[in-house]
C-alpha cells in the first residue's frame, strides 16, 4: 500500500517505483500571482485609457478654439456694414460669430479677445467702441483670440490643475476704405480740437474766416468742405506761405449770401491723393449771421414745426384719447435753404429725440433773409431702437408748405401697435 503522499507508476518491467512526494499547492499559487499582477497594471491600464480620453478633448477642444477664431475673423474682413460701422471694427458682432461654433467647450467659460495689429507687428489697440476707420486703417490685421478651457478626467493630471487652458489666434490683414498706412505717418494726427467759422452778414457778399488749432506734424494740403454736399470750399496748400503752416485760413473763402451757410470741416493731406489723408476730418464748424443783410431788417419768430409719434391702433393715422405716445423715436427736420428745394447742398438739418409722450417740438428755426416762406422736410427714424420692426400705419415723412416766420407747423406719424 503506498504512502497517501507517494506516487508511484508502473515501468517496463512491470515493477512499481516510488515517485515522491506530490506539490499540492500549485494551482493556488498560479491564480494569486496571476491577480497580483492584474492589481499592480490595471491602475496603469485605466491611467493610459484616462490620458488618451483626455488627450481627445483637449484636441477637440483646439480644434473648435480653432473653429471660432477663424469663424470671428470671417466675420471681420467681410467687406459690410453692420451697426453703421466696417465689420472689422464690430466688436460685438465678432465675438458673437465667433461663439456661434456649436459644441464649444464650455462655452460659459470661453473668451474671445478682439485686437488689431501693425502689418510690421506690434499691437495697436483692443477692439472697442468709438473706434473709427481713421484709428484702424487698410493694411492694418485683425486678430480674434479665442481661448476655452478643457477639466481632465485624469486623477494624475486633476492632482496638479483643474482646468487646462486651450486658445487659438487668427490674423487677417484689413482691406478697408480707411486712411492707408504709411510710414512717414505711422499714427495720424488726432482731429483738430477746434475749427470755427465767422462770417460778417452785413453784405450780400461775405468773406469767411475759418480758424483751427494747428496740426503737427505740417500737413501738406488742407481742404474745408461742406458737410452736406462735401463741396470743396476751399484748399490750403502748403506751397502758399502761412496758409497751412500757421493753420489759418483769413477771409480765404467767400459766401454769397443768396447761397446760404451751413456747416463746413476741414481735411488735411499728406501728400496729394486722397488715399493719403493725414488725419481725420475734424468736427464740424458752422457757419452763421453774425448780422443781417444790408437793407433788411432782422426777422424774429421763426418757424415752429411740432407733432407726435405715437401707436396708432385703429389705424386712422390720427392720435385717439386711448393710443400712448413712443417715446426716443429719432425725429428730424430739413430745411431748403434759400433756394426753396430740399437737397441742395445750403439744406440745414435738426434732429430731437421724442419724450416720453411721444411729443417732438422744434421751435425758433430760422426762415433765410429774402425768402417769404420756408419749405421743411419732417423725417421720422425708422432704425429708432424703441419702434423696433413696428410699421407705420402711415407716411413716416412728410413735406410742409412754405412756412413763414411765426407759423406753426404739425405732423403726426403712427405705427401699428406692438
Amino acid at each position: 500500500m503506498l504512502h497517501p503522499y507517494f506516487t508511484a507508476s508502473k515501468h517496463s518491467d512491470n515493477n512499481f517505483h516510488g515517485g515522491g512526494l506530490m506539490n499540492q499547492t500549485t494551482p493556488k499559487r498560479e491564480k494569486g500571482q496571476a491577480l497580483v499582477e492584474f492589481a499592480l497594471t490595471i491602475p496603469i491600464l485605466l491611467m493610459f485609457i484616462l490620458g488618451i480620453i483626455d488627450l481627445a478633448r483637449i484636441l477637440f477642444a483646439f480644434s473648435q478654439m480653432m473653429d471660432a477664431s477663424r469663424q470671428g475673423v470671417r466675420y471681420g474682413i467681410v467687406d459690410g456694414i453692420e451697426t453703421g460701422l466696417p465689420q472689422y471694427l464690430d466688436c460685438a458682432g465678432i465675438r458673437t460669430a465667433a461663439m456661434k461654433v456649436p459644441g464649444l467647450v464650455n462655452m460659459s467659460n470661453t473668451t474671445v479677445r478682439v485686437y488689431y495689429e501693425h502689418p510690421e507687428g506690434g499691437s495697436i489697440t483692443e477692439c472697442r467702441s468709438g473706434l473709427t476707420v481713421w484709428d484702424i486703417r487698410d493694411g492694418d490685421v485683425l486678430v480674434v483670440e479665442v481661448t476655452g478651457a478643457v477639466r481632465p478626467i485624469t486623477p494624475v493630471l486633476l492632482a496638479f490643475t483643474d482646468s487646462i487652458p486651450v486658445s487659438y489666434a487668427s490674423r487677417r490683414t484689413i482691406v478697408a476704405e480707411g486712411a492707408a498706412y504709411t510710414h512717414e505717418w505711422p499714427e495720424p494726427p488726432a482731429a483738430p480740437a477746434s475749427f470755427s467759422a465767422t462770417v460778417d452778414c452785413s453784405r450780400a457778399t461775405n468773406n469767411v474766416s475759418f480758424t483751427w488749432t494747428p496740426l503737427s506734424p505740417i500737413p501738406d494740403r488742407a481742404e474745408i468742405r461742406n458737410s452736406l454736399s462735401g463741396q470743396v470750399v476751399v484748399v490750403l496748400d502748403n506751397v502758399e506761405p502761412g496758409l497751412v503752416t500757421n493753420a489759418y485760413c483769413n477771409n480765404c473763402a467767400t459766401i454769397a449770401q443768396e447761397d446760404g451757410f451751413g456747416m463746413y470741416y476741414l481735411v488735411a493731406y499728406k501728400g496729394s491723393a486722397p488715399s493719403e489723408m493725414a488725419g481725420p476730418p475734424s468736427t464740424d464748424a458752422t457757419v452763421s449771421c453774425s448780422g443781417a443783410p444790408a437793407g433788411s431788417g432782422p426777422e424774429t419768430g421763426g418757424v415752429n414745426i411740432t407733432g407726435t409719434v405715437f401707436y396708432d391702433k385703429n389705424g386712422n393715422g390720427s392720435q385717439g384719447g386711448n393710443e400712448s405716445g413712443i417715446s426716443n423715436v429719432n425725429v428730424r427736420v430739413v430745411d431748403a435753404g434759400n433756394d426753396g428745394s430740399l437737397g441742395t447742398s445750403d439744406d440745414k438739418a435738426y434732429s430731437q429725440v421724442t419724450t416720453t409722450t411721444g411729443n417732438y417740438n422744434f421751435t425758433g428755426l430760422s426762415v433765410p433773409y429774402g425768402l417769404s416762406g420756408q419749405v421743411f422736410s419732417v423725417v421720422v427714424d425708422r432704425s429708432s431702437p424703441s419702434l423696433g420692426s413696428k410699421l407705420p400705419t402711415g407716411p413716416y415723412t412728410t413735406t410742409t408748405s412754405p412756412l413763414a416766420n411765426g407759423q406753426t407747423f404739425t405732423a403726426a406719424f403712427g405705427f401699428d401697435d406692438p
